[in-house]
């Protein structure tokens, strides 16, 4: 898919498989935000796993979470049906490598779930030419009916259709000769690779005419990585071998984060490390070719480094077993890293890499460096309009091209491997055929992140993994048990270590606890979060109505008496192709409105961390940023003596306003006054 197919009137089909792994969890938000493909390109989720449970926790989710790109969700057990039509896919499930787990010891597993996938890949993917804009995917009905339609015309008027054949063919002769618009394909029988048929085709203008097509872009994630896109390969053959890759963009955002770390200098000021082979313990971070941007221009990592030595071992060992140290540490994979990670391939995939720079990306080994033909291999490479090209003419020395040998060595035993099991097994599984999300994409951020002494190796561990992430937007990143050093010089403050007490009354109390306790901070710049019950209020309303969650606007979250909450849509509106409705309108089921639209938690098997996580950084954006014109939101504020939860709108200066006239006095005063009372204020 070229970065100029993408449509801001169509969605992008996104495929993921296995979301019960947390990967899952933990890209299914930079999907949704944009974080891929843009902020301004919709897209579509489609979700594949085993666990019909865990896929409806994950959609609830997703919904609650209110995401304006976010224009479908497809959640299925059926591999045929999440794989219909989809542009790109992000291939994240299979067996997961514990801690004393080898790549190799996974591999039977993953054959047979990759065997299935790929199937469902190859006769569903989305197979329409991405050149400009996207083509729209049509069920089979509408090809049948396009297919048969001059013999329906000609049942029907009992003479052929001449009109329409000459028309078409003014349209084939204009196009060819003076050219296709911009953004627009046609279809022409052309002579093509020794005979004649019908493909999809731009024209320059000059009489010339191009073949333009392309298929679903593949991003296998799941370990092992480079052998089942291997695999993946294998078993979806129509799928050309420059679609499918594998992700060793985590490894090498590993190494730009290691170099920062050691030369004291900004991750985004380090380019052009290389990651060569395969994504295990023998793949090689080579740093010969790496530049670091200063004061002075640009200077080799090994001038700044100056320590050979480092980077000849310690530096190598750390990257190669990096994963191996977060899993110990974590007891579990890195998730965050490795879905930012995955982000980053597909976008510089999809939108193209900077002028000068380079990128590591698993792909299929033509013969390039010396390297065996038919190896998912990872090799440095530049994107264009959404085709990857391995960058050539790099010097290889000797202490190089061992490392380069001794990881495809690896590659093609895991290769003999994955195919023996292939074979054993191909019987029984033929007939199953920080991204600036808070603050904006300009603004650098230094995260301070506090905990006590039980949890401050979790706060370590978690520093791994924003390191590994290598997010363009982080400044830096303090950790700290101490409070003092956590809060110094703090712009924004996000509290989030309150036990859960399953209502929001904790919430308030802790807002008080504040104004008790940090005095100088004025009480307008303490709220707390009702965005969540917002957001869920949203998709609620979308779900019922069958409109799109951006669609809905200015519903409230209210305090009851006793303190619950509860959601008002008497001032709520719904936009539709007629203009403006009021949610009652609209939904016309008082009934369902007054009963049914309650805020629960919508209970997984454990807290809703993806919604509460992404109506933080949307109470925080709106708060900061602004809200649009003409919307409000709900949020925990200070007025008439106590906190409690208002409709407000913000400037954009930092400033919040609660909306006159939303509240009338008989209906606000028994609330305020029994929250005094609750909190000794009477």
């Amino acid at each position: 898919m070229a970065s100029s197919a993408l449509s801001h009137d169509m969605p992008v089909a996104i495929f993921a498989s296995a979301f019960f792994w947390e990967i899952g969890y933990a890209i299914a938000p930079m999907i949704a935000r944009g974080v891929i493909l843009g902020a301004n390109q919709p897209v579509i989720l489609h979700m594949l796993n085993t666990d019909a449970g865990a896929l409806k926790e994950v959609k609830m989710e997703l919904i609650n979470a209110a995401f304006p790109l976010l224009k479908d969700v497809v959640a299925t057990t059926d591999a045929k049906e999440a794989c219909e039509g989809v542009n790109v896919a992000v291939m994240i499930g299979s067996l997961p490598e514990n801690e004393g787990v080898e790549s190799k010891d996974v591999m039977s597993k993953n054959v047979s779930t990759f065997d299935a996938q790929a199937s469902a890949l190859k006769e569903h993917a989305d197979k329409n030419c991405k050149v400009e804009r996207l083509f729209a995917r049509f069920n089979s009905e509408f090809k049948t009916s396009v297919l048969q339609r001059d013999a329906a015309i000609f049942r029907a008027r009992k003479r052929s259709s001449a009109l329409s054949t000459a028309s078409s063919t003014c349209d084939h002769v204009r196009d060819w000769l003076l050219g296709t618009p911009e953004g627009t394909w046609v279809s022409m029988g052309i002579y093509f690779d020794g005979s004649y048929g019908s493909f999809l085709v731009i024209c320059d203008g000059t009489g010339e005419c191009f073949i333009a097509y392309n298929l679903a872009q593949v991003l296998v994630v799941a370990n092992p990585t480079n052998t089942n896109a291997l695999i993946l390969k294998e078993f979806a053959p129509s799928i050309p071998e420059k679609n499918i890759t594998c992700l060793t963009r985590l490894d090498h955002n590993r190494a730009l984060g290691q170099i920062s770390e050691r030369i004291n200098v900004h991750v985004g000021d380090v380019k052009n490390v290389i990651i060569w082979g395969n994504h295990s313990s023998t793949q090689y971070p080579d740093v010969n070719h790496a530049t670091v941007t200063t004061s002075s221009g640009e200077k080799s990592v090994r001038e700044l480094v100056a320590d050979d030595n480092w980077l000849n071992s310690e530096f190598i060992t750390t990257v190669q077993q990096r994963g191996a140290a977060i899993i110990k540490a974590r007891k579990l994979s890195s998730a965050l890293s490795a879905a930012s990670s995955a982000c980053d391939h597909i976008r510089d995939w999809v939108l193209g890499t900077l002028k000068g720079k380079w990128v590591s990306m698993g792909v299929y080994s033509g013969g390039s460096y010396g390297i065996q033909p038919g190896l998912i291999y990872s090799f440095p490479v530049t994107c264009e309009k959404g085709e990857w090209s391995i960058v050539q003419g790099l010097k290889i020395d000797e202490f190089s091209r061992s490392k380069l040998d001794a990881t495809a060595l690896e590659l093609i035993g895991e290769k003999a491997l994955a195919y023996s099991c292939y074979r054993g097994n191909r019987q029984c599984y033929c007939s199953n055929d920080c991204k600036g999300l808070m603050l904006g994409a300009n603004q650098p951020v230094i995260l301070r992140m506090l905990d006590t002494d039980n949890n401050y190796e979790a706060l370590k561990e978690f520093e791994m993994e924003l390191s590994d992430a290598a997010f363009p937007l982080l400044e830096g990143v303090v950790d700290a048990k101490d409070a003092k050093k956590a809060c110094k010089d703090v712009n924004v403050a996000v509290m989030i270590d309150v036990e859960s007490t399953g209502g929001c009354e904790s919430s308030k109390s802790e807002e008080h606890q504040w104004e008790k306790f940090a005095r100088s901070i004025q009480q307008k710049n303490i709220t707390y979060l009702t965005r969540l019950e917002h957001n869920r209020a949203l998709g609620r309303i979308s779900e019922k109505a069958e409109v799109h969650v951006s669609d809905v606007k200015n519903v409230i979250i209210r305090e009851n008496d006793d303190s619950t909450l509860n959601v008002d849509v008497d001032h709520a509106i719904v936009t539709t192709s007629n203009g403006e409705k009021s949610v009652k309108a609209h939904v016309a089921d008082d009934r369902w409105l007054k009963s049914k639209l309650h805020i629960n938690s919508r209970t997984r098997k454990r807290s809703s961390a993806l919604s509460t996580a992404s109506s933080a950084c949307d109470h925080v954006r709106d708060w900061l940023l602004g809200t649009p014109e003409g919307t409000w939101v709900s949020m925990g504020v200070y007025s008439g003596g106590s906190y409690g939860s208002f409709p407000v709108t913000c400037d954009g200066t930092g400033e919040w306003c609660i909306k006159g006239m939303m509240f009338d006095e008989t209906t606000q005063k028994p609330i305020v006054d029994k929250k005094k009372k609750a909190l000794g204020r009477s």
